[in-house]
């Protein structure tokens, strides 16, 4: 085991205040300044200075000093988001906009038990596709603007065919952030290369309330798969606290039924990330996964192999700063792509995404210049694919380990 991965074991066990830390004074034992260093980097200072609560042990008090302040902090950072939340949930309300509440917020109280052990970077709310344009708007009169996205990623752009919106607030506190979602996946390229159904997901969603208002959260097989689809796609599993999140929902759900998550892993054409959000989660935190599971999810042996060579919880422990490049990155996508269909639809969209795509990405107007970027758009991809294979053999960077 290396270094990290043995402060890694002691950080877990004191989290979850078990094993042999229940029986005896590890103060003497204990890498503390390396233990508080890791949890203090990974967002996870709250959850162990929670479980040092119920240990008969000795922390260092500079130590338990610094954890009690990332707890307090977190708790008072929080409960400002969950009040802004309330506000952006009731406002939503009387233009009848259903909301369902995702990621940290929706984990924060349910699955963590204690809003003050998620740290959260933002909020994250999921709405129907077609209040995507209208939303951002509405949420002008709290003070919300939408932040400026990349070349060609219009309102309009978005709204249609990406899969969030990200808005921004600033207030004497600090500035919100707060992003707009109509789908599971934010890159659209994934919109086609998966099967994910939009509606099949709301149908199922249950009754959420936060701050004396009503909203929705998924019902716990979908919370399990979104979080292991948010850790690998979202993140290329460079965040350790992604994969707590996993681990903090199965354990969570006790009544889980993983039948459901199985069939909802084919349908939807995730069973690749879904066996790695789960695997990683296993392989750090021993997360409780029926073997039916693994057997029914297991990718091919070379399928293992890539993904574990651009990903891993080895490497989310070693820390590096730098997040996956994006050719790297979009490679991963690929690796966890759950077959050629998928990748063929993935190559239809990149290469004839069709007219009204065109019209919005290159702000087109006539139809001469649309039946001309018909021609043209195919090569720009090509180009653009072939610099990502190229990128990618030539760097061998790591995934970072701190997140949102």
């Amino acid at each position: 085991m290396t270094e990290q991965g043995s402060t890694w074991k002691d950080l877990w066990h004191l989290i979850r205040a078990e094993g042999e830390h229940r029986e005896r004074d590890l103060s003497a034992s204990l890498d503390w300044n390396a233990i508080a260093h890791l949890a203090h980097r990974t967002g996870l200072g709250p959850l162990l200075y929670h479980g040092l609560q119920s240990l008969d042990t000795s922390v260092p008090p500079r130590i338990l000093t610094d954890l009690e302040a990332d707890y307090y902090l977190v708790a008072a950072a929080n409960t400002l988001r969950f009040q802004e939340l309330g506000e952006i949930l009731q406002h939503l309300a009387t233009f009848g906009i259903p909301v369902l509440v995702l990621k940290g917020a929706a984990l924060a109280g349910t699955a963590y038990g204690n809003i003050a052990l998620r740290p959260m970077a933002d909020l994250d709310l999921l709405i129907p596709r077609e209040f995507m344009v209208q939303v951002p708007r509405l949420l002008e009169p709290l003070g919300y603007q939408r932040m400026p996205g990349p070349p060609g990623h219009s309102l309009a752009y978005d709204a249609q065919f990406g899969g969030e919106i990200g808005l921004t607030k600033a207030t004497p506190a600090g500035v919100f952030m707060l992003d707009i979602h109509w789908h599971l996946l934010a890159h659209q390229w994934l919109h086609h290369a998966t099967s994910i159904d939009m509606e099949t997901l709301w149908q199922a969603a249950l009754s959420f309330e936060v701050d004396d208002q009503n909203a929705l959260q998924f019902c716990p097989e979908d919370a399990v798969l979104h979080v292991c689809l948010h850790a690998g796609f979202s993140h290329a599993y460079a965040y350790l606290l992604n994969l707590v999140d996993v681990d903090r929902a199965v354990a969570y759900f006790a009544d889980l039924n993983w039948d459901r998550v199985l069939q909802r892993a084919h349908d939807f054409e995730v069973r690749v990330p879904t066996y790695f959000g789960l695997r990683f989660a296993h392989d750090l935190m021993k997360t409780p996964v029926p073997d039916q599971v693994w057997a029914a999810l297991r990718p091919a042996v070379l399928r293992r192999w890539g993904v574990g060579h651009l990903a891993g919880p080895e490497r989310t422990l070693q820390g590096d700063p730098s997040p996956l490049p994006g050719s790297s990155r979009y490679l991963l996508h690929l690796a966890l792509l759950d077959g050629l269909p998928g990748i063929l639809r993935l190559a239809r969209f990149l290469a004839l995404p069709g007219d009204d795509w065109l019209a919005i990405r290159y702000g087109l107007t006539g139809s001469a210049d649309i039946r001309l970027a018909r021609f043209w758009h195919p090569f720009r991809m090509a180009q653009t694919w072939l610099s990502v294979l190229v990128q990618a053999l030539r760097k061998g960077k790591r995934p970072g380990s701190t997140g949102s």
